[in-house]
């Protein structure tokens, strides 16, 4: 259940809900959609509504649709993805329902670190923290989206599944050679300020040979207009096929995440996806990332417009060199970081459940 992320979220859907399908069990996504539908013996049912309406009112309503599905689906065990269904986690325990808590990021750091990250944006992060801390107890168990997060559960209920991409999916991400690509680099995700937006473009401008698509919904909107660019594409949101696409014609990816708290410690999936599709990538130069990564693609301060330029022009430059990072990145999607390996913590917990 998720009363937040689209139904045809990547890790909701298209991992975690096809991977307990395919292993036997009967599995349906309650969401905001509108229609019915059936993918991959999953089948998603609507919570009542489309648009996430903000405020009071619209979390009512979300929790009074998400109470409503969970009493009306007669389903054994719930998996609740979001951290607002605090409150249908613990109506749901207090009739001895079987509950799991999907913890996708670590939600204290998001909320304390919004905006200017003073003393209210502080004081939601601790609320959030008493919050997630008694959904921990309550709960049969937690599926964290990375080791940091998972340290804010109990350690005896709690299960890491990173969210890493499929190699059945990696396979439509190849293209031909980087030096037969045009000289484009893509970014994925959604575009903000603090992901980086602003770098990326000024970088272009002193990279005159490059292009840039930046695949994802602007956040704020009137951000669009300082993004403006003859070399710039603001692609808008992909689906899946969009973005095997986008990633078929790159020649490197783009990850110039600021040095938020909570980002220096994530694991986002569109780092992998570059990996996945054999291709470099320009990305902020974290600890952790370079721990995975190193060797992939090259690092950098990602407030540094001339630094991020300096890597875009040299992997654009050396088409052999690129194709040493992409490659070498492939192959660690190959032997460890991809969802195969990492779906085997999640069916593991459900037999336990279910035993």
């Amino acid at each position: 259940m998720t009363t937040l992320h689209p139904a045809h979220d990547v890790r909701i859907l298209g991992k975690e809900c096809r991977t307990l399908a395919a292993a036997g069990h009967e599995v349906h996504l309650a969401a905001p959609v509108a229609e019915e539908e059936t993918v991959d013996g999953v089948a998603i049912e609507p919570l009542g509504y489309v648009e996430i309406q903000t405020g009071p009112v619209g979390l009512r309503r979300r929790l009074g649709a998400a109470l409503a599905a969970a009493r009306s689906s007669g389903a054994e065990l719930f998996h609740l993805h979001d951290p607002e269904l605090l409150p249908v986690a613990l109506r749901l325990k207090g009739s001895a329902a079987r509950v799991v808590y999907d913890a996708h990021e670590d939600t204290p750091v998001e909320v304390a670190t919004l905006g200017d990250g003073g003393l209210a944006a502080r004081g939601l992060g601790l609320g959030w923290t008493a919050g997630l801390a008694v959904l921990g107890r309550a709960v049969d168990a937690v599926v964290a989206a990375t080791p940091r997060v998972a340290e804010r559960f109990p350690a005896g209920k709690t299960v890491v599944v990173r969210n890493f991409p499929r190699l059945e999916e990696a396979e439509s991400f190849g293209g031909p050679p980087l030096a037969e690509r045009p000289p484009e680099l893509v970014y994925l995700g959604g575009v903000t300020a603090d992901r980086g937006a602003r770098e990326i473009v000024e970088a272009v401008e002193l990279v005159p040979e490059a292009t840039v698509v930046l695949a994802g919904r602007v956040q704020p909107p009137p951000l669009a207009q300082e993004l403006r660019h003859d070399r710039v594409q603001l692609a808008g949101w992909l689906d899946r096929a969009g973005v095997a696409e986008a990633l078929r014609r790159a020649r490197a990816g783009l990850l110039v995440l600021h040095p938020r708290r909570a980002y220096v410690d994530a694991l986002p999936v569109k780092l992998f996806e570059y990996m996945a599709a054999g291709i470099p990538f320009v990305a902020s130069d974290f600890p952790l990332w370079r721990e995975l990564a190193d060797g992939c693609g090259l690092f950098v301060d990602p407030r540094d417009p001339q630094a991020i330029a300096a890597a875009m022009g040299r992997l654009l430059a050396d088409p052999d060199e690129a194709a040493r990072l992409g490659a070498h990145g492939r192959e660690l999607v190959e032997e460890r970081y991809n969802w195969e390996q990492e779906s085997g913590q999640l069916l593991a917990l459900y037999e336990r459940l279910s035993a």
